[in-house]
């Protein structure tokens, strides 16, 4: 699984054709502290555009992203992790970014995790409606939740969103 090749291009669609919120970037400790740092940023700021239980959903898998990001690889090269907040008018997506290597998510893989107890990444797959791997210049492990209809700027709707979002993806 990859993000988006050309996110600029998905951004700057999203953003012309409905407003965009500025996203938030926060440096991070690599720490396991920066875990639950996380969970309270991304509830701070996504607060009021979900209701409670899909923000708690949300909370919980970029707990898993970053403590993943501080178990399993290196710093950034300032020593600390990325974590992105970008709310566009029918989504939020949060991308962790940490020095570590490239690697793989296939069937391979996941059994391996599977065998050594490691679940985050089925947590993740369960709360979020998608997540991938960026490997544009550095690597970021990104989730995305979707936000309700009735949360969303006046004038935006899923099925208007949805188009921006493919017509960008298949731009990239």
């Amino acid at each position: 699984m990859t993000g988006l090749r050309s996110e600029q291009v998905r951004r700057a669609f999203v953003s012309a054709a409905f407003g965009h919120l500025h996203p938030v970037e926060h440096r991070l400790p690599h720490d396991v502290a920066s875990a639950s740092r996380s969970r309270q940023l991304v509830t701070d700021a996504a607060k009021g555009r979900l209701p409670q239980a899909r923000l708690d959903e949300l909370a919980l898998a970029v707990t898993e992203v970053v403590g993943n990001a501080v178990r399993h690889a290196p710093p950034e090269p300032d020593g600390k992790i990325g974590l992105r907040i970008e709310q566009d008018p029918g989504v939020l997506r949060v991308p962790v970014t940490d020095g570590g290597p490239e690697f793989r998510l296939d069937g391979a893989s996941l059994k391996d995790t599977l065998r050594r107890d490691r679940f985050g990444f089925l947590i993740v797959d369960a709360l979020a409606d998608r997540w991938g791997l960026a490997l544009d210049g550095k690597k970021a492990v990104w989730l995305e939740v979707d936000v309700p209809l009735d949360r969303r700027p006046q004038g935006t709707s899923r099925s208007t969103t949805r188009a921006a979002a493919t017509q960008a993806k298949g731009a990239s």
